[in-house]
């Protein structure tokens, strides 16, 4: 009797080690675990909405989201709007900034952006347009001013990070870089979009037909040999 006491009690002591170790290894994956949200195209209707400053209920759970998107899709910027969240917040990645304060990346709150007079060609591409690139006139030197988690922080660009800070600043303003091209080359690009379309749909047709035929030999063939 003593001995199946001793096993129980063993067996249960086991049991409560299990069922620690699983929520601390639960807690630890809960900790790492991103907020990670997809970037929007640029015919989404939600980029057109506008956009309205931070407040300060708003801004833990809209760092939470920039920052670990920014993280999964290792971006140098990224705007709020670029994810859905029609405010001004700005996250940038710390491994190109030379300020010793910052140490990972940050958002800024309701960011301004003061530029050079000098202007340059700069080829860009963005997520929210893809298969799409062009050349963009844009300020070769800006600064950029904001508060952030660190107090309030000015930051300076200069030559391509510039150029891409300005086109994640034009999402505030509801643009991409198709407002920033010719006319001409925004309806190439829209026919170029809607012919592809137009293949898949097609492609997709071909594909139900082919299925929809095999079925129908395989059901002519199974009949044949009950005959």
């Amino acid at each position: 009797m003593r001995d199946k006491l001793r096993i129980y009690q063993w067996s249960a002591s086991v049991f409560e080690f299990f069922d620690c170790l699983f929520l601390l290894c639960f807690l630890e994956v809960n900790k790492t675990l991103m907020v990670y949200r997809r970037i929007l195209m640029w015919n989404d209707q939600r980029l057109k909405k506008e956009v309205s400053e931070v407040d300060d209920k708003d801004r833990e759970a809209v760092e939470l989201d920039l920052l670990d998107t920014l993280k999964v899709d290792n971006f140098d910027f990224l705007a709020a709007p670029q994810i859905g969240i029609p405010k001004k917040c700005l996250a940038i990645n710390h491994e190109f900034l030379n300020d010793e304060r910052i140490k990972r990346p940050i958002c800024l709150y309701n960011p301004v952006l003061v530029t050079s007079k000098s202007q340059a060609d700069f080829f860009q591409k963005c997520h929210s347009v893809p298969h799409f690139g062009s050349c963009i006139k844009r300020f070769c030197e800006c600064f950029i001013k904001g508060e952030s988690m660190l107090g309030e922080v000015e930051l300076k660009f200069t030559g391509e990070k510039a150029a891409e800070l300005q086109k994640a600043y034009d999402f505030f303003y509801n643009k991409s870089i198709l407002s920033r091209v010719s006319n001409l080359k925004r309806k190439i690009y829209l026919k170029s979009i809607s012919r592809s379309v137009i293949r898949k749909k097609r492609k997709k047709m071909l594909e139900l037909e082919e299925s929809k035929s095999q079925d129908r030999n395989g059901f002519r063939k199974k009949r044949k040999k009950k005959k």
